[in-house]
């Protein structure tokens, strides 16, 4: 798949028109991605087709539900900068805030803010799970997170961004249902509720993914736990 080819496919399934600068950013962020990912690793896809498929239409699936125009949105283990970068530069006027704590990878992400002039973008250099001292709790309208930890792990860290009805958007892949039933008890226990499933297949392949929309429904404010005692006993 080419950019061109990606920019119809914004066009006829997601209803998103670019316009001439966003295509110039998409085209600057997949030519700085492939240079930078040399020195960084970021990622095994290094060839155009594949990074269109795999990263940037899987990154930008979520606009079918998600309109995040106006909102702010936080991107937990952000690495390359999939799904944020896209997506700050299709919703403009959203406000993402990409969450890092690998120098290397942070450094890189705010490399491409600067390249790409995304002044709706802000990297943060600080663990997760420091959400309260870092005057966050409670903040942002959505949380999205792709490929980053198990759900159960995911949850504990990633609600108490939220506002009361904001949204988790967990990108998942074909094991998802494993996932939930694992997490089910931890979504509750930290306020949390599953709203919604969606399955999907990035272009011509069939590469399963899934989306899962978890909305906060209540703040616990015992949660998150410090990182040791998350990752030792996990909910």
């Amino acid at each position: 798949m080419t950019l061109e080819l990606f920019f119809n496919y914004l066009k006829e399934e997601l209803n998103i028109t670019l316009d001439f600068i966003q295509q110039n950013q998409f085209l600057s962020y997949i030519n700085f991605y492939k240079e930078e990912n040399k020195k960084y690793n970021l990622s095994t896809i290094v060839d155009d087709e594949e990074i269109i498929k795999k990263h940037l239409i899987d990154s930008v699936y979520i606009a079918k539900y998600v309109n995040f125009s106006s909102f702010l949105v936080a991107d937990l283990g952000s690495g390359g900068g999939f799904p944020a970068i896209p997506l700050a530069i299709i919703f403009k006027q959203a406000q993402f805030h990409l969450f890092e704590t690998r120098n290397k990878k942070a450094d890189f992400l705010m490399a491409t803010i600067k390249l790409l002039n995304l002044t709706n973008a802000t990297i943060h250099k600080v663990r997760v799970e420091d959400v309260n001292s870092l005057g966050l709790r409670n903040h942002f309208d959505y949380v999205i997170a792709r490929a980053f930890k198990p759900l159960n792990v995911l949850v504990e860290l990633a609600l108490p961004y939220l506002k009361i009805g904001g949204l988790l958007c967990a990108y998942k892949g074909r094991n998802y249902l494993d996932e939930i039933q694992v997490a089910s008890n931890a979504i509750r226990l930290v306020g949390g509720h599953l709203e919604k499933i969606e399955e999907y297949s990035l272009s011509d392949t069939n590469d399963l993914r899934s989306l899962l929309l978890i909305k906060k429904i209540k703040d616990v404010t015992k949660f998150p736990r410090s990182y040791a005692m998350i990752s030792h006993k996990p909910l």
